[in-house]
């Protein structure tokens, strides 16, 4: 049996949790629980009444590209990440206002782009969350400043190519159908050129 001292453990224990760590940060990127919760989002979001949301944001100033039109004369960008709103304008008033650099989305929802009420689901029901799914455009329409506070008025667009979970399943399932024929006439091929060699 063999027996390390106290400083190769330690060695030893870095070494293995440099290695899960690093490990962990590259084999998990959480797609499958992404791709669930962003279903979820879509399929609630049809439920939500279109309704006007706030986004509170403080000690971010956003680019310049934002602002200027680009060459179709629009303005705005797209959120990367879930975008989390509130049906309470209170709430994003009083988290942009509590910095130096602050402003409020106000934010129309429509027919089409709504996002899904988590009220129910949230660790904080009184903050009314609205959830809208990554991708989702924001474009200014205006601004206007109300108590120090830039309140930014943006039309949003969710982004439409979302699927839910059960549209991908069915996707991946056609997919592997109609690669089915081709395989099979690559396994006779196969089996025909083996029974040929012996």
């Amino acid at each position: 049996e063999m027996k390390l001292n106290a400083k190769d453990e330690e060695a030893m224990r870095e070494l293995l949790e440099e290695d899960y760590t690093e490990a962990i940060r590259h084999a998990n990127k959480y797609t499958t629980t992404l791709h669930a919760i962003n279903s979820a989002i879509v399929k609630l979001g049809k439920l939500t009444k279109a309704s006007k949301v706030y986004r509170g944001i403080h000690d971010l100033v956003l680019p310049d590209e934002f602002w200027q039109p680009n060459l179709h004369g629009v303005r705005g960008g797209i959120e990367g990440g879930f975008l989390s709103t509130t049906l309470n304008r209170d709430v994003a008033m009083k988290y942009a206002a509590g910095s130096g650099v602050g402003f409020v989305f106000e934010i129309q929802q429509g027919m089409i782009d709504r996002g899904a009420n988590l009220s129910r689901l949230s660790q904080y029901p009184h903050e009314v969350e609205i959830l809208f799914p990554p991708l989702t455009g924001l474009e200014v329409q205006g601004s206007r400043v109300e108590n120090s506070v830039l309140v930014v008025e943006v039309r949003l667009s969710v982004n439409l190519t979302s699927l839910t979970i059960e549209e991908v399943i069915r996707k991946r399932k056609k997919i592997l159908l109609d690669m089915l024929p081709g395989l099979e006439v690559e396994l006779r091929q196969a089996t025909a050129n083996e029974a040929l060699a012996t």
